[in-house]
């Protein structure tokens, strides 16, 4: 398949509704058409012109204008599509779109062409292919072509930043489930409140320290939890229920349950055993990573987003780097939240508490002081900005 490579920063789209078309037709918790008004809004689209005999979409939430092909702006460049299109959302931003795809980018004057000839213009844009998770685009016209974009939306919802443990086991499972959740209209938020009270049992759980089964359960659900965890974000991609809120609320959420669990290891452990110098370094450890967490939660709220990936790191990043960056690359590694969890979830159902404990405070003190000496350098960095923006503020004296 090649590429047809042209500049879809398009602002207006040709929506072409043949005859036939059902764009009520439900598809992973949205209808057809509120689907594809939303792929449109989300992706910069403000104008939308319908044409054709088939029912028009409709959507309350997709922030678009629908105007008449009368009144149709001339100039600039237009996505083409149908009404029963299911397509990579990414197509409405890129500057890359697939050929084959019933999913066009063209001149206004080449859509006002395709208006006139409506039943032409479907037959060339054509079925489309849904082989992958990205790069697809198919038209929805029955069972077997519902199923494969069934298929390639939840393929789109894997990331390329998934650890092995996420990419070969959790996010089979947690597709599976938000696949099913979706359908009930449970929200994103709803979801991610959910997980955590999941893992804050699961931290009930371990901090009682004994007997064998309840740290077999404190296991299972800790893992569960960090199965369950990607559904949130699933379901807000699937159904386009983004918030900052929401980020924010699964941020905090996973940090409150990793650190419950920590502590709840540590305390379940020292009353057991009666051991005063593990419950004072489980204290120790919760308030490193509490105030971690805070450090972290400035900087998002400076930034103003919601999100720990969208903080810029300035200690691994980069082919440079003394020995506390190299050592922070292998921990990095090692300690992705999937495969983390995975670990120390096992531990804690074969009976090793204390070493699940360790693990946990083996990664922290480390990462604590990279987070700080990160925080230092976007602090400089900021404070040079500043200080370029008032030295170019700064009137010039006239000689």
């Amino acid at each position: 398949m090649t590429e047809a490579v042209r500049d879809a920063s398009a602002t207006t789209a040709l929506v072409i509704c043949p005859e036939g078309a059902d764009p009520h037709r439900r598809l992973l918790g949205l209808s057809l058409g509120e689907r594809l008004l939303l792929a449109l809004s989300f992706g910069g689209v403000r104008q939308v012109v319908f044409v054709g005999p088939g029912e028009r979409p409709r959507s309350d939430r997709a922030k678009i204008e629908v105007v008449d092909l009368a009144s149709w702006p001339p100039g600039g460049q237009v996505i083409v599509t149908t009404s029963d299109a299911v397509f990579d959302r990414g197509f409405v931003s890129a500057g890359q779109v697939p050929e084959g795809l019933p999913f066009r980018v063209m001149s206004a004057e080449e859509a006002a062409a395709c208006a006139r000839d409506v039943t032409g213009t479907v037959a060339r844009l054509g079925a489309g292919e849904a082989h992958a998770g990205r790069g697809f685009g198919i038209r929805v016209v029955d069972r077997p072509s519902a199923r494969r974009a069934h298929r390639a939306l939840l393929l789109s919802l894997r990331k390329p930043i998934d650890g092995f443990i996420s990419r070969n086991l959790n996010r089979y499972m947690s597709l599976a489930v938000s696949s099913w959740l979706v359908r009930t209209g449970i929200t994103p938020n709803m979801v991610t409140i959910s997980i955590g009270v999941l893992g804050l049992l699961a931290a009930f759980l371990v901090a009682q320290g004994q007997p064998w089964w309840m740290l077999v359960t404190a296991g299972v659900l800790f893992q569960v939890q960090s199965v369950l965890d990607g559904c949130d974000g699933e379901i807000a991609r699937l159904t386009y229920r983004f918030s900052h809120v929401g980020q924010w609320l699964d941020t905090v959420g996973d940090d409150v349950t990793n650190y419950a669990f920590c502590f709840g290891l540590a305390y379940g452990q020292a009353v057991v055993l009666g051991r005063a110098d593990l419950m004072a370094f489980g204290v120790l450890t919760l308030g490193v990573q509490i105030v971690m967490a805070l450090v972290l939660y400035r900087r998002m709220l400076r930034m103003g987003v919601g999100d720990l990936m969208a903080i810029p790191d300035t200690v691994t990043s980069g082919g440079k780097g003394g020995a506390l960056a190299k050592v922070l690359k292998v921990l990095r590694e090692a300690s992705r939240r999937d495969t983390f969890i995975l670990i120390v979830a096992s531990l804690t159902a074969l009976q090793l508490p204390l070493l699940a404990f360790f693990l946990f405070a083996v990664g922290t003190y480390p990462t604590f002081v990279a987070v700080l000496v990160n925080e230092r350098r976007l602090a400089s960095q900021d404070k040079q900005k500043r200080a370029l923006l008032d030295e170019g503020s700064t009137p010039q004296a006239v000689s």
